[in-house]
């Protein structure tokens, strides 16, 4: 986590750095921060369907199960393909 903070640090602007920020944060007990910031990379990452999971991920942990359901719409295509899928 301490890597990923200088990341986010000195790259506040990169998608992939707030995205990985914010994923190791929902694993803690700082998890709406990881939210926030995965909404963050979400919008940075436009495109990035392992991005659009992860954001997915976190608002159903925050009990917005209806934007993940949203996310997952966009992703779970059969055309899509990325790391997390079968999750």
């Amino acid at each position: 986590q301490q890597i990923a903070e200088a990341a986010y640090s000195a790259a506040p602007d990169s998608g992939m750095v707030a995205d990985t920020l914010g994923w190791i944060l929902m694993g803690t007990q700082d998890s709406r921060r990881g939210l926030e910031l995965l909404k963050r990379a979400a919008q940075l990452q436009q495109d990035d369907p392992e991005v659009r999971y992860h954001l997915a991920y976190a608002l159903a942990k925050h009990e917005e199960r209806d934007r993940a359901k949203a996310e997952l719409a966009k992703i779970l295509t059969p055309d899509t393909v990325f790391e997390s899928k079968k999750e």
